[in-house]
């Protein structure tokens, strides 16, 4: 995705630029700068920059928001501040301040680049200095890191996790980390995480049955997975053996209205950054327990599928009860390198049972959005989609979105579901044209899809993904009105170049 980046200039501004309507202020008392009451006897002066150490990022106590603040600095005539989200691209503050500190929203799992510039004062003759930058992130501490060459499962076998912890057990893997996963890891009811922090994806290489196991939420950031050995059911599976204190009577979902005995975990399940190569069966299986998840996410992924059975993509089938409450799936690719017509994407157990308010209770609702994804031959003969709810108590947002040989998309969109459906477009060649697809439509009259070739590369060229490459060796850049219209992947687009 495009990072517009600015370039941080320095700028001269005085006292009299205050008034001009572009700075917020703080507190003047605080900094020295009312010189009715008080005079900093700092003149003719060639001013310092506070240093990297005595800039300080304070997060509020619900973790929403950061304070950036600093010391003053005498005979100055403000500061002017520029702080850039780095992991979004977005600058997200450029202005003077005459105080000694801001406020801002905080995004978890993001890096932060300030830069600060103190500024001359030319009633006193004092002289600005060049900016300094402090870079700093909004990670979580790591509960350990895990070195490189590590095999993942013995590690966890050799360490295994504390007490249950309310928050996340987070564990760190080296940037551009090499390592194996020879079993099976499980994490239990603790809601734990494995990442690495910055862009430089470390390689777990996954040997026959190794997969993650988690009971009560798993995340996962910026990491590569070569499962080409690997025929597990689920490469991220819910655990079998579920907590008595997630089921629907202990959190008090039955007593608020559901009729379901089943399992729901309250923390999110993500991924973020994970690119998978040569996935064999299923992304996420629900192990054929009675689970429900509160919130899947799935971000900024390449899925690589060598598919040609029957277990899908997000597969909760072989329970009898289960649904996901939000979904957020955008920003992915996801692709097949063989034709299938044995597997959906998206999977539950019983339609009926995956009524949100069945497992949540009376009147509650469930979310799915998915956009910006590219899909290319997942899967080439079986609906999108299967055992989804017809309720209107589910919120359905699909947009600009590319198909490409996918089966029946309009599965996904069932038809009492409060629906939005914009810019997706739908195209076939080892497949057969689904007139539902394009002639069904959103609450707004809008189309589910419209027939568009975007110019992929066919089947029989398509290959696994190359760890070693820009953007894995994978290019699904659309042409024509996919293209003009700005759908798909968005690292696929010209503004991602």
């Amino acid at each position: 995705m495009k990072k517009n980046y600015f370039s941080l200039r320095r700028k001269a501004y005085s006292l009299m630029s205050l008034a001009a309507g572009v700075l917020l202020f703080a507190s003047c008392a605080q900094d020295g700068f009312d010189e009715e009451n008080f005079d900093s006897g700092v003149y003719n002066t060639q001013l310092e920059a506070p240093s990297i150490d005595d800039i300080q990022i304070t997060a509020s106590a619900d973790g929403s928001k950061q304070t950036i603040s600093w010391p003053v600095v005498y005979g100055a005539g403000g500061y002017h501040a520029i702080l850039t989200n780095t992991t979004a691209g977005e600058i997200v503050i450029d202005s003077i301040y005459d105080g000694t500190s801001f406020a801002v929203d905080r995004v978890e799992d993001n890096n932060y680049e300030l830069s600060l510039e103190v500024l001359g004062n030319e009633e006193r003759n004092n002289k600005g200095c060049e900016p300094v930058i402090k870079t700093f992130n909004t990670f979580a501490a790591a509960f350990a890191s895990i070195p490189s060459g590590t095999d993942l499962y013995e590690y966890f076998q050799n360490n295994p996790l504390p007490d249950l912890q309310e928050s996340d057990l987070i564990y760190d893997l080296e940037p551009g980390g090499q390592y194996t996963m020879s079993g099976k890891v499980d994490f239990g009811a603790q809601n734990s995480m494995i990442r690495v922090i910055g862009d430089n994806n470390a390689l777990i290489t996954c040997s026959d049955g190794a997969c993650f196991i988690f009971g009560n939420g798993f995340k996962m950031q910026n990491i590569n997975i070569d499962n080409t050995d690997n025929t597990a059911n689920g490469l991220f599976t819910m655990s079998d053996t579920p907590s008595e204190s997630l089921s629907t009577e202990a959190l008090g979902y039955k007593a608020a209205g559901a009729n379901q005995n089943g399992y729901v975990m309250t923390k999110p399940v993500s991924l973020k950054n994970v690119n998978v190569k040569n996935l064999k069966k299923s992304l996420i299986y629900g192990n054929k327990t009675n689970w429900s998840l509160t919130n899947l996410i799935i971000e900024n992924c390449i899925i690589q599928l060598d598919n040609d059975g029957s277990n899908g993509v997000i597969n909760m089938y072989g329970a009898s009860n289960g649904l996901i409450k939000s979904i957020q799936i955008s920003n992915n690719t996801f692709y097949n390198l063989k034709e299938n017509s044995s597997a959906y994407f998206l999977r539950y157990s019983n339609s009926s049972n995956a009524q949100p308010q069945k497992i949540f209770g009376t009147d509650q609702k469930a979310t799915i959005t998915f956009t910006h994804n590219t899909v290319a031959n997942v899967f080439t003969g079986k609906d999108f989609a299967n055992n989804l709810a017809n309720t209107n108590l589910i919120t359905t947002t699909m947009t600009d979105n590319i198909f490409y040989d996918v089966f029946r998309v309009y599965q996904f969109i069932q038809t009492n579901t409060i629906k939005t459906t914009t810019n997706n477009y739908i195209w076939w060649v080892k497949t057969s044209p689904q007139t539902n697809d394009t002639s069904r439509t959103d609450n707004n009259g809008n189309p589910l899809c419209t027939e568009a070739d975007p110019g992929f590369p066919t089947m029989e060229t398509l290959q696994a993904l190359d760890f070693n490459a820009v953007n894995c060796g994978v290019n699904f850049t659309p042409t024509g009105t996919p293209l003009s219209g700005m759908a798909g992947d968005s690292r696929w687009l010209p503004s991602a170049e």
